[in-house]
Formats: C-alpha cells, structure tokens, sequence
C-alpha cells in the first residue's frame, strides 16, 4: 500500500471528493434496495418498487460463474429500463477480486450510465484513485431524462480500512 504520510480529515476529504464526485449533495436514501445483477426477474421487479436508489449487485450476491452474465444484464438493464427517479448504483467487484476492470468496462459503456459506482471492500486510497481514475476515462457527465435532473458522478465507499 502506498503511504500518504499523516492527513488531516479535510486533506482525506478533498482527496475522496476529487477522485469519486464532481459535487457532493445531500440526498436522503431511506429505501435502498439491493438487487442481484445476475437475475433478470428480479431486475424487472425492482422498476415498480420506487425505491430512493437500486444498487444493483456484480459481487456477493453473483455466483462466480454468473459474473459475466450480471455485468451484461446490468449494462442492457440501465440502457433500456426505466427506473424512474430511482438512484441507480452499481456495485463492482473488489479491486483485489481482478474482475473490477471488467466490471467498470462494461458497466461504463457510452450508453450505460449508473448514477453512481459503489466500492466494495476497499482496504487503501489508492484503490479509490485507481477507479477514480478509470471513471474518468470512461463516465461523461449525463442527465437521468426520467427526473428531468441532472445526476452527479460520484462513488460509494465500503469498508475503508486503512487511513489516507
């Protein structure tokens, strides 16, 4: 892991704004529904239960063997499903796993656009600029036409286990 040297919570701040959002808001998620990428049922339900964000699963909940298969129903499913003002999230696998950059390849494509990627399992900073690097590549700013707002690029974090 490479050393950042003691930071203050402010310096750590800036640095996880500047690599995982454009603009930090304030959003309440009081209903956040989990749902596994790799079945179909399931992703056409998740359309009708208006919950406040859809994170939609490529890890835990994704036998091995079906992780191409998730990747490639959540990529057709945020092209052409409506999920009205749903926050929709995609979670990838672990950095460590090997399988994040496919994840973020195919997840990121022109006409896939999730609201937000969330990290799992992260252990050090550099894998929050590594994938902040990668989206930036690959994820233009876009507007979810379904609300009529535009969304902000951002990252979700789990499980932060060493300091910057």
């Amino acid at each position: 892991a490479r050393c950042f040297g003691p930071m203050s919570f402010s310096v750590r701040l800036s640095l996880a704004r500047r690599f995982c959002s454009e603009a930090l808001t304030a959003r309440p998620r009081r209903a956040v529904m989990y749902v596994p990428g790799s079945d179909q049922r399931k992703i056409d339900k998740a359309r009708t239960l208006q919950a406040d964000s859809l994170v939609f699963d490529c890890e835990d909940s994704v036998a091995y063997a079906k992780k191409k298969e998730a990747r490639r129903l959540i990529a057709r499913a945020l092209k052409q499903i409506n999920f009205g003002c749903s926050e929709r999230v995609v979670r990838i696998n672990s950095m460590e796993s090997g399988l994040a950059e496919d994840d973020l390849t195919e997840i990121l494509s022109p006409d896939s656009r999730p609201d937000a990627i969330l990290l799992p399992k992260v252990e050090t900073a550099e894998t929050i600029f590594t994938v902040g690097k990668t989206k930036r590549k690959k994820f233009p700013v876009f507007s979810n036409s379904s609300c009529n707002r535009k969304s902000n690029r951002f990252c979700l974090v789990t499980s932060l286990r060493t300091h910057f």
